[in-house]
């Protein structure tokens, strides 16, 4: 009894941890949107044609994919303890057959069935992260868009506006496309169940 006593406490700790995820989540989203709401605010009252494209096509969209990588880190430290803790209920409900409540995770893994479209899925809310990554991925084209078209037929030297636009593009882009191979592991952790024999493998 003295392992499920551990288990159940490393249960607990690991819930604990999956609830500061999401609050850290919501957190670096709030405090995130309401950056990029002042540097929007800010781009449109400036006048001068330089600082009004260093502020759209450049601090704002690279603002913008690190607080996406930051807020998607949350969501991959929830999912990585909700993984872990799909393998610790098995363990558990196999020593306690009677333990009842420790199903979350496996009824989070438990796949339903869209009867409209005959399609098989889990419980999870993929929408929710998915919403999040296109909300950004639109945030940082647009910026980036209007930071051009702004600086359409200003006396900005075409170099630097050029350099500018590559150099974000590059950024943004590098940032995007490691949140974008990180999100295969995040949703793999969602919808699978560990089994640390067969983990290595994965």
């Amino acid at each position: 009894m003295e392992r499920v006593e551990f288990d159940l406490e490393e249960y607990r700790a690991l819930r604990a941890e999956i609830i500061q995820s999401m609050d850290d989540g919501n957190k670096i989203l709030a405090f995130g949107l309401a950056a990029i709401a002042f540097i929007i605010g800010a781009g449109f009252q400036q006048e001068d044609a330089l600082l009004g494209l260093l502020i759209f096509s450049f601090t704002l969209p690279i603002i913008s994919v690190f607080v996406l990588s930051m807020w998607f880190a949350a969501q991959e430290r929830l999912a990585r303890a909700s993984h872990y803790l799909s393998g610790l209920e098995v363990r558990i409900k196999s020593v306690c057959s009677d333990i009842d409540s420790v199903s979350w995770e496996a009824w989070l893994r438990t796949k339903k069935r869209n009867k409209p479209k005959g399609i098989w899925h889990t419980w999870h809310f993929w929408s929710t992260e998915r919403a999040g990554i296109g909300l950004f991925g639109f945030i940082i084209v647009s910026s980036i868009l209007i930071g051009f078209i702004k600086c359409e037929g200003c006396d900005v030297d075409p170099i630097i506006k050029n350099l500018t636009m590559i150099l974000s593009i590059i950024i943004c882009g590098a940032v995007f496309r490691n949140v974008l191979q990180r999100y295969s592991d995040w949703k793999r952790w969602l919808s699978t169940f560990y089994y640390p024999e067969t983990e290595n493998r994965l």
